[in-house]
């Protein structure tokens, strides 16, 4: 359960976060190797429909889990006493939210789509959506009292059963029809051993909360919770949606899902790294000890090492490696691999530096940052995408997330969790200038990619140690720290 003392809590971080990293790697493995599969199988007009269809049933999930998951951990972390109740109350919330985004998901489906197929995926998807949504629960359940162990076992016992059955249904000649079907199976086999493990561990029973005035405290705390979950997700589901409206080339549509989806698998770490830590942040933000400034500075600073990384050894290896390890069908997702990898930077700084502000009570500020990015999503999509085609739909994502990303870092540089100069400006000036000598070493000189790589990373290494991008006690930790694990 939760704890107040600094060591058990930072004990506890280390161990939620070591499980739902593995959770988080076992889904994202498994899951990058089943894309492959399938996109491989089905082609990219068919898997362009495969991502569309997910795209839109996921744009629900924030509304059918109601932003509870930052609620469970901010009310269990600080009255942990209380957990048996505030659960019980969750979860009345939970199944009212869930109904609802699956009456709003079927509706909208039978209402802006004039393809029966696709309507009829759809309410399969809207299926896969109520029983996610209650693993969720269970999930969020298992994080918020520190036992998110049982997130790793069942990420790795239903993810493997939804690869194994989906590629069966392929190779058995069920088709699109087939992966959707056990998509929604596994969930909802996920969702019941979830509920049957959280009853263990509770102790019993959780009794739901029948009456309004019990559970509507923990629906308003959800409130600004939901606001900002529902802007964040379309910043990631909404392109593909909006891509497909935009552009009448499926092909393009499923080169375009494709590369979207591989960013989303680049950035598996922050999403697990801000979920394991909230309820520290939470009681850290309560202890005002500056251990969450630390931690945000670290991982900012860390996007855009990362950041610049991957859009540089996309740009280097993309345009073979995606036609080889995908299809040929798939080579224009390898030409925009490296261009939208550095859209890892924004979508670091947007997972992670929301939760610390909830945790500060600073929840407008957040919303308000991802409900401007949709907004220019929403606005450069339709005009971008015409002109530019698959390039238009990656700078729209960029131009959203961007967007985002500056004002987050703006309200948290003013409610003084992070420094502008040290976290932001230092190393967004050493992925820069990495970039430039990466591209100019090409041009001006006239080495080939390999080596410009080589350049464009040893800029970046030099440039973060001069500038102190990364302290020297930093790397003293590092070194410190491998000593240890490694050492013997």
């Amino acid at each position: 359960m939760a704890t107040d003392d600094p060591h058990k809590g930072r004990k506890s971080l280390a161990r939620n976060f070591a499980h739902l990293f593995g959770a988080r790697l076992v889904t994202h493995v498994g899951r990058g190797l089943y894309i492959v599969v399938v996109a491989r199988f089905l082609g990219p007009e068919l898997y362009a429909i495969l991502a569309f269809v997910h795209a839109w049933y996921m744009a629900f999930f924030p509304l059918a889990v109601f932003g509870l998951m930052g609620t469970l951990a901010r009310e269990v972390g600080r009255r942990g006493s209380e957990s048996k109740a505030i659960i019980g109350q969750s979860l009345s919330v939970s199944i009212i939210a869930n109904i609802s985004a699956a009456l709003l998901c079927v509706l909208t489906a039978w209402t802006f789509n004039d393809k029966p197929e696709i309507v009829a995926l759809l309410g399969i998807m809207t299926i896969a959506l109520t029983g996610r949504a209650l693993a969720s629960f269970t999930d969020h359940v298992f994080t918020a009292v520190e036992q998110s162990q049982y997130v790793l076992k069942h990420e790795a016992i239903f993810r493997s059963i939804e690869i194994a059955l989906g590629i069966a249904a392929l190779f058995l000649g069920a088709g699109l029809l087939g992966v959707v079907a056990v998509h929604a199976l596994v969930w909802w086999l996920h969702a019941w051993r979830g509920f049957y493990v959280m009853r263990k561990v509770m102790g019993g029973s959780i009794a739901l909360s029948t009456k309004y005035h019990e559970w509507q405290p923990i629906a308003l705390m959800a409130v600004p919770f939901l606001l900002a979950s529902v802007f964040t997700n379309l910043l990631l589901q909404a392109p593909i949606i909006l891509f497909k409206s935009a552009s009448a080339d499926t092909i393009a549509t499923g080169n375009f899902a494709i590369a979207v989806q591989l960013l989303l698998l680049a950035v598996a770490l922050p999403q697990t790294l801000s979920s394991a830590a909230l309820p520290i942040m939470s009681r850290a933000a309560a202890r005002g000890d500056g251990k969450d400034a630390l931690f945000l500075s670290v991982v900012i600073r860390t996007a855009f090492m990362v950041g610049c990384t991957g859009g540089l050894v996309g740009t280097t290896v993309g345009p073979w490696l995606i036609p080889l390890v995908f299809g040929p069908s798939y080579t224009d997702a390898g030409l925009v691999l490296g261009p939208l990898l550095w859209c890892i930077i924004p979508l670091m700084i947007v997972f992670t530096l929301p939760p610390a502000l909830y945790a500060r009570e600073a929840n407008k500020g957040a919303v308000l940052a991802s409900a401007a990015g949709v907004i220019v999503l929403v606005v450069t999509t339709s005009t971008l995408v015409g002109s530019l085609e698959l390039r238009g739909g990656i700078l729209a994502l960029a131009s959203a997330l961007s967007v985002t990303a500056t004002l987050l870092l703006y309200i948290s540089t003013q409610k003084r969790l992070i420094s502008l100069t040290h976290d932001a400006l230092k190393p967004g000036a050493a992925a820069a200038a990495s970039a430039a000598a990466y591209y100019a070493s090409q041009e001006t000189v006239g080495v080939s990619q390999i080596p410009a790589l080589l350049i464009g990373m040893t800029t970046l290494a030099a440039l973060t140690v001069a500038t102190k991008v990364v302290r020297p006690n930093e790397l003293s930790a590092a070194r410190r720290f491998i000593r240890q694990r490694f050492g013997q």
